[in-house]
């Protein structure tokens, strides 16, 4: 019969993947290497991805650039690095993903905002600001512009770690590089507006609403209702 080759079993891989089955997943790449049929940087890319989003980061490291080079000398790509950072920022393993960013940089695989996004969504999560600034200097420094989701990630970090003065600032950057706040970005407003509310901050709540409408921005109905309901308390 015909022999099936590397598209076939990164076809089954990703199948596998999308169906949550990683574990058949590793099992078929064994069977792909035993029959002398070496995985290639798509085979690697789709087994972290797989690995990465069923939670399995100790298992997905193990395919980690280091170990795919020396194995079969298959060079990661930007894929193979931001799916990992990513993956370990989700995990909580932020130190780690910043390890693997400077590897990035260092292998001469340039982060592109994507990457960049994934690290400072991580250190956010994990209340690190200092390293979210850190991040930001290389990113300008790299000439990266950080898109909607990078400063989604900011705003929501600084409003919930009661910084208001700024996230107003954030918003006004973002707004100013021609960045349009989307719906998570509102929320993120919406949540602090409430909070600052509640403990009768009304100074703060109405320079947060005039930043919105300086921004260019129309404020979302629910900043509205959030404000009527801190002057009505």
């Amino acid at each position: 019969g015909i022999e099936p080759n590397v598209v076939t079993y990164n076809s089954l891989i990703h199948g596998f993947c999308m169906a949550n089955r990683v574990d058949s997943t590793l099992l078929l790449m064994e069977e792909m290497t035993a029959t002398g049929c070496l995985p290639d940087i798509i085979t690697y890319n789709t087994l972290i991805d797989g690995l990465c989003k069923a939670g399995k980061e100790m298992k997905a490291k193990f395919c980690n650039p280091d170990v795919i080079t020396y194995k079969q000398a298959v060079l990661p790509d930007i894929v193979t690095f931001s799916t990992l950072v990513e993956g370990y920022c989700n995990a909580g393993l932020v130190d780690d993903a910043k390890r693997l960013l400077e590897e990035m940089v260092a292998s001469d695989c340039s982060p592109d905002v994507y990457t960049y996004t994934s690290l400072v969504d991580g250190f956010c999560k994990v209340r690190r600001l200092v390293e979210v600034r850190r991040v930001l200097k290389r990113m300008a420094k790299r000439g990266c512009q950080p898109n909607v989701v990078t400063y989604t990630a900011l705003i929501d970090a600084f409003c919930r770690a009661g910084k208001p003065t700024v996230a107003y600032k954030l918003l006004e950057e973002m707004v100013g590089n021609g960045v349009q706040p989307n719906v998570i970005t509102y929320r993120s407003l919406i949540v602090m507006m409430d909070r600052l509310c509640r403990t009768g901050r009304m100074s703060a709540v109405l320079e947060l609403l005039e930043a919105i409408k300086q921004s260019g921005t129309p404020p979302h109905h629910n900043i509205y209702v959030a404000l009527i309901r801190g002057l009505c308390q």
